[in-house]
């Protein structure tokens, strides 16, 4: 007997497959039992109907449920494709030799795991709070690195500097860090510690370019567990679109938490377009970072 749940896939899952053989032994002693003993042929019938009756409702409920299941997976797959029909990436024009950009929104702090109708990009998640600011200024290989290699400043990529916001009226902060790329980009491939931050609040933005991303998600998207992402890089001086990536992505779970199951992190393997490290780096593919190591 399986349950339709990841219970079956532990050990658990045997002993429910013994009960399953039993439940069926039972039934089948009970209908042998049923022909054999009432004498009459209404009683052999009253006794068929009662076994049939009492052992078959919970195989036609299960199934039912099944079905149901199967049938709600199938109406949301169907939602997520249609949406993944308008899902990728346009970029009017790129940029050489770019020292910082602009962050317009920042990202919440938190990560969403499991909220089904929270509008915070899942999709987009690369990082929450300071880690969002750390993702450029940290270096990153512009080829394949072999394991145990050193990478070398012109092998790597990165932003002098990363702007936000102030709540100060006309502000702005500015984060750097003191680390060079070969450091900042080991610590990360090695999980080694934190690239540290630099920050100081400026009176005018340097940055030409900003990122807005946006959570553009509808009611219907997040009932089938589709959440929807835009990101867009923005001239903040003609204040036109340069680029613009649309994605969504899928949990197939439905929202199953069994076990600890993270709905939002399982739909990252299901997603349009697929999320890679060329989907990840969406932003330093348009605003192309400067090269060698300058401060």
């Amino acid at each position: 007997m399986n349950t339709g749940t990841p219970l079956d896939l532990t050990p658990f899952g045997s002993v429910l497959q013994g009960i399953g053989i039993l439940y069926w032994l039972l039934a089948l002693g009970g209908l042998i039992a049923a022909l054999i003993q009432p004498k009459r042929w209404w009683g052999k019938a009253l006794a068929v109907t009662c076994i049939l009756v009492g052992f078959g409702w919970m195989p036609v409920r299960m199934g039912w449920q099944e079905y149901q299941a199967r049938k709600r997976v199938d109406v949301a797959t169907a939602h997520f494709e249609m949406r993944c029909k308008s899902a990728g990436e346009k970029i009017a024009r790129t940029v050489e030799n770019v020292d910082g950009l602009f962050i317009v929104n920042q990202r919440p702090s938190e990560v969403n795991f499991s909220d089904q109708y929270k509008l915070d990009d899942p999709y987009g998640h690369l990082g929450s709070g300071d880690n969002y600011i750390r993702l450029f200024l940290r270096g990153r290989a512009t080829r394949p690195m072999k394991i145990g290699e050193v990478a070398s400043p012109s092998d790597l990529v990165r932003y002098q500097f990363v702007e936000t916001a102030s709540e100060g009226e006309g502000a702005v902060l500015r984060y750097t860090t003191p680390m060079g790329k070969v450091q900042s980009e080991s610590i990360t491939r090695n999980g080694g510690g934190v690239v540290p931050l630099d920050r100081e609040a400026v009176t005018e933005r340097a940055a030409r370019y900003g990122i807005e991303w946006a959570d553009i998600s509808t009611p219907e998207d997040r009932s089938y567990w589709v959440a929807g992402s835009r990101l867009r890089i923005i001239d903040l001086v003609s204040h036109d679109v340069i680029a613009e990536r649309i994605g969504y992505m899928f949990d197939r779970g439905l929202g199953d938490t069994t076990n600890g199951r993270s709905p939002w992190a399982f739909a990252r393997a299901n997603a349009c377009p697929a999320l890679d490290e060329k989907t990840f780096y969406f932003f330093d593919r348009v605003l192309i970072p400067i090269k060698g190591e300058t401060k």
